[in-house]
């Protein structure tokens, strides 16, 4: 391909992602090599996770079925937890939860396959096409599970027989193992991230269809602001379906609204991954989680290209976060300057690596607490003087 083609490609690119706010990129990744190895990862750990509650005392009458599939294994582990393997396996979302505990016994989710798919160069030149060279990896990344109806009904079995809380009562139940609403994934970061032009990369690990849970897409609702559901018939009835294998990537602009159909199937289980990238420097939506520079053309020292660095980088976070900082704000309830300053305090303690390795504390927890500390001194020596007197 010549470098003039190859320009006009992306010119032809932007101008469709400008206009729909979505690119389809059939067979942009190997399946065999950069794909699959991240779907049998997932369902390793899924199995690690079902072993271990399944060796927990409170749920010694019960085992998952001898020979069971990945989706048998999570719906055990979703009953036996009662929901609560979501928090380990989806931290992005759960932080938002008053119940959300840190397990640092358990195996890690930031799995290295994660991290070299999002570094994989590919998918870095089609995001480079969009946003420009200077790429950041955020920290909002998901691994959607899309279980059948059989599978979420033996969860609720299981939960009930077990005296657990209902699964389906878990923050955000729907966008990681059950019906997806229809939803913008802007609204879910905090303010200041709103105008930051972010391209989520939707990437199938097994076969995405209607039978099993297709992703679907609203044509051009990116281009009316950062907005909450419920969203008008009209706007819904504008929705395409997209049908997608290992190997196909979905570039959306982080406004697109868009769902994902029911896993319609008996027993299959369809596996998702969603990415995100912003220009360096921009608002990620999540300054207490750890994101990092995956491509830099001006400054390539400054990439990230250690997933154990990766690894350490989330859990001195999560460590941090747990010293009094949970949950996380949340981005309904947090005005575009509190956003900032929030954005700014974590900036400031974590700017690189090795920021985040060094991180003890939430830094704007801390402040606050140093604020509250100096006003009760000053308080108690007023008192003082005030008795003297």
């Amino acid at each position: 391909m010549t470098a003039a083609l190859a320009r006009s490609m992306q010119t032809d690119a932007r101008a469709e992602f400008a206009r729909d706010g979505y690119l389809v990129l059939r067979g942009l990744l190997d399946p065999e090599r950069h794909v699959l190895p991240l779907a049998h990862a997932y369902e390793a750990l899924i199995e690690a996770l079902a072993g271990i509650h399944a060796g927990d005392p409170r749920t010694a009458a019960v085992r998952p079925p001898i020979g069971a599939g990945t989706g048998e294994r999570l719906a055990f582990a979703l009953g036996a937890s009662g929901g609560e393997v979501l928090h380990h396996l989806a931290p992005v979302l759960s932080l938002f939860s008053s119940r959300f505990r840190w397990r640092p016994d358990l195996p890690p989710a930031q799995l290295p396959e994660i991290f070299a798919l999002t570094r994989d160069p590919a998918l870095l030149d089609a995001v480079e096409a969009l946003i420009g060279s200077e790429i950041t990896a955020s920290p909002i990344y998901h691994l959607n599970t899309k279980l059948s109806r059989t599978h979420l009904a033996d969860a609720e079995a299981l939960a009930q027989r077990l005296r657990r809380r209902s699964p389906g009562a878990t923050i955000y139940y729907g966008f990681e193992v059950g019906n997806t609403p229809w939803h913008m994934d802007a609204i879910a970061g905090l303010r200041d991230s709103h105008a930051a032009p972010i391209v989520i990369a939707w990437i199938p690990l097994t076969p995405a269809d209607l039978d099993r849970g297709a992703l679907r897409v609203v044509p051009g609702s990116h281009r009316d602001g950062v907005r909450a559901g419920p969203f008008d018939v009209e706007l819904i009835r504008r929705a395409t379906t997209i049908d997608a294998v290992p190997g196909d990537v979905v570039l959306m602009d982080n406004k697109l609204v868009h769902s994902g159909s029911e896993n319609r199937s008996r027993d299959e289980i369809r596996l998702a991954c969603n990415l995100r990238y912003v220009p360096t420097g921009a608002p990620t939506g999540r300054p207490y989680l750890p994101a990092f520079v995956a491509r830099s053309r001006t400054a390539p020292h400054s990439e990230l290209t250690s997933a154990d660095v990766w690894a350490a980088m989330w859990r001195q976070a999560f460590a941090a976060l747990s010293r009094g900082g949970l949950p996380v704000p949340h981005p309904a309830t947090t005005s575009h300057a509190r956003a900032r300053a929030i954005t700014e305090a974590w900036q400031r303690a974590a700017p690189d690596p090795a920021g985040w390795l060094r991180l003890r504390h939430d830094p704007t927890r801390s402040a606050a607490a140093r604020t509250v500390r100096r006003l009760t001194v000053a308080l108690r020596r007023g008192l003082r003087r005030s008795r003297g007197q």
